[in-house]
């Protein structure tokens, strides 16, 4: 069933991407052999497209060293509802295994991929990502 509460335990954010979709915040920890990130997705409206999205863990020069891509979660976009908050959850593996470094920044962002189009992020980022840092927690 929908949720529609969000967990008082994650770092909040409020990034509109596209018109339908709104990242509220996420939650980082370690796990076996990675880092596991839970990004907290909002239906601001009904989306009318499958979208999926990108977690890029990068180094500190911005390279990325390891990345998630994909549908959030078990639900496809298009089925979400209003008000809906879908957990969306990604295990980020260092090259060779292991945890990702916390200090490092994770860029997240969502796209068409059939197009690979990104979805324009609001407030406007660079590169149409958000950048989730040490800063935010």
């Amino acid at each position: 069933p929908p949720q529609f509460r969000l967990p008082a335990t994650m770092t909040p954010l409020d990034y509109r991407l596209g018109q339908t979709i709104t990242l509220r915040g996420y939650a980082i920890e370690p796990a076996a052999d990675a880092t596991r990130l839970t990004l907290y997705w909002q239906a601001a409206d009904f989306p009318r497209a499958d979208y999926s999205v990108f977690v890029h863990a990068l180094d500190g020069d911005g390279a990325i060293i390891a990345q998630s891509d994909g549908p959030p979660a078990a639900v496809p976009t298009w089925c979400w509802i209003p008000g809906e908050v879908v957990a969306d959850e990604r295990l980020l593996a260092a090259p060779g295994g292991g945890e990702i470094a916390v200090d490092g920044k994770i860029a997240v962002g969502v796209y068409d991929p059939q197009t690979g189009a990104r979805l324009p992020v609001s407030p406007p980022t660079g590169d149409d990502r958000i950048i989730l840092s040490e800063d935010d927690r």
